[in-house]
């Protein structure tokens, strides 16, 4: 995934009290995210053992967590 954060790497979007974060696609960074997600190997171990775990709040939780890194990198 290609995405990039707006505004010092974070846009919280107010909608009924939930923030919510704006992500952009940037194809211009491809490789760049791809890298850092590559190299986030403790959040991917994370994500991982969620998902054989069906534990999918924290699945959930990985995987934003690892999007938001790369794209703030």
């Amino acid at each position: 995934m290609n995405w990039f954060l707006r505004q010092a790497n974070l846009v919280h979007v107010a909608e009924g009290g939930i923030s919510k974060l704006a992500l952009v696609w940037k194809p211009a960074m491809q490789g760049a995210y791809v890298e850092e997600l590559e190299r986030n190997t403790v959040m991917l171990h994370q994500f991982d053992e969620a998902i054989v775990e069906k534990k999918v709040e924290t699945a959930s939780f990985c995987l934003s967590a690892l999007i938001a890194q790369a794209s703030g990198n």
